[in-house]
């Protein structure tokens, strides 16, 4: 009998503590830059939006 290895999946609600502070680190770069759009260039707010949702 062979057993078989995995790498368990982690379930994005539950990200590793080492992690935590890159994510946040991510998501705070990226508030602040469609901010920064939606002040300077509120016309290219939704272009940058569409273009970062693909």
């Amino acid at each position: 009998m062979r057993l078989v290895t995995y790498e368990p999946k982690i379930p994005e609600s539950a990200p590793k503590p080492r992690y935590l502070e890159n994510l946040m680190t991510i998501a705070d770069n990226l508030a602040n830059y469609f901010r920064l759009v939606l002040r300077n260039s509120p016309r290219r707010f939704r272009e940058e939006l569409k273009r970062f949702e693909k």
